[in-house]
């Protein structure tokens, strides 16, 4: 990754070098082609400094999209600068780390309005610490820094294990489950006192009865739990309906 850095700051100063002196001297500097590779051999510059960058090195299109043209008579590019938040190896800079990445050959001052202008072509997000502020990409995939070497997942559209259990028809199964379980209980006491294994102050009859109560009750929550379980199923989903 340094290397990578180091490659493009010397293309970067190569270039902005080539622009000074051909201003100077009243020329222009043309584009390599296939039929002026003598442009290529009189400033000793390989080719792929000339052509069109790899995959591997270009800014990704919501970044590309939204900084300007590279301007090579500017001290610092917001392409220079968007390119040491792609590439670098921090989640996020101030003014004084970006200057120090850009290896100071600018001033602070410059470093700050480029930074300042990314953030206002929502390239750059920020916020404010202790008196100073900090940068980072606006990712699509994150509102918060991303630390180079942190592979981020898409969102899950399944649902998380709160989230289950906020739900009411397994609040309502549970519940329903639990009055199973107590009127279970119940009715074996009861059945249990009736063959005079023991004598509570309740008769045997009467904890039976409560017992099955429970049991119906407990077959009714959960018989309406699972209907609305269906109905949720049925609904519409919001995705499918082109809401985001």
């Amino acid at each position: 990754m340094h290397q990578h850095l180091q490659r493009r700051k010397s293309r970067y100063n190569r270039l902005k070098l080539l622009s000074s002196t051909n201003e100077e001297s009243g020329s222009t500097i043309r584009e390599p082609t296939s039929t002026n590779v003598e442009w290529e051999e009189s400033f000793d510059l390989p080719c792929c400094f000339c052509s069109m960058e790899s995959e591997q090195d270009e800014l990704p299109d919501w970044i590309s999209s939204r900084i300007e043209e590279p301007n090579y008579n500017k001290d610092l590019t917001q392409k220079r600068v968007a390119e040491e938040f792609e590439f670098g190896d921090r989640p996020f800079y101030n003014v004084s780390q970006m200057h120090a990445a850009l290896g100071g050959s600018v001033s602070d001052d410059t470093v700050r309005t480029r930074l300042k202008e990314l953030n206002e072509r929502d390239v750059l997000q920020l916020q404010e610490v202790n008196n100073g502020k900090i940068y980072w990409l606006d990712r699509p995939e994150s509102s918060w820094p991303i630390p180079p070497d942190v592979e981020v997942e898409p969102k899950s559209s399944e649902m998380t294990l709160s989230e289950w259990r906020s739900q009411t028809h397994v609040q309502t199964a549970a519940v329903s489950i639990l009055a199973a379980i107590l009127g279970t209980a119940v009715t074996l006491v009861g059945v249990f006192q009736t063959g005079g294994y023991y004598q509570l102050p309740i008769s045997g009859g009467e904890l039976i009865t409560y017992g099955l109560s429970a049991a119906l009750m407990s077959y009714v929550g959960l018989f309406a739990s699972g209907a609305m379980w269906i109905f949720t199923q049925s609904e519409p989903d919001e995705t499918s309906l082109g809401i985001e």
